[in-house]
């Protein structure tokens, strides 16, 4: 079963999106901040980082990504920001960048395209990128 560790935003937010990939069969686990996420990967062993950054500089989420990766957890990182009212997903690159997905605009965010950038971040996993 792919794990998913989420940390992020709004609790009420955060929980819909966590039942909506229980929903779909993902095994999650949730953090509440960047010390509480880095215990629980260890322990946890995630397949995806999913990281709620609305309405939170990405910035945060980039510095999430890189003590991630220095900590030995080569998996892909899912990110989801907002620019005005749109939703946007973002994926981390090694050379420290974030990535728009592509072609997966949403506003507002819907259920369906959360599940696609989930399959699209675990994709990107399974073709070395």
């Amino acid at each position: 079963m792919t794990r998913i560790l989420m940390l992020g935003g709004d609790p009420d937010v955060v929980e819909a999106e966590r039942t909506i990939l229980v929903g779909k069969g993902y095994t999650v686990a949730m953090a509440r901040d960047i010390p509480d996420e880095l215990a629980l990967r260890d322990h946890f062993k995630p397949d995806l980082v999913f990281v709620d950054a609305t309405g939170h500089d990405l910035a945060d989420a980039v510095e999430l990504s890189v003590r991630t990766r220095e900590g030995g957890l080569r998996v892909p990182t899912l990110i989801m920001g907002t620019k005005g009212r749109s939703v946007e997903f973002f994926t981390y690159a090694d050379d420290g960048t974030i990535v728009p997905a592509p072609d997966f605009p949403e506003k507002p965010m819907e259920p369906a395209a959360l599940l696609k950038n989930v399959r699209y971040a675990l994709g990107m996993a399974n073709t070395g990128g």
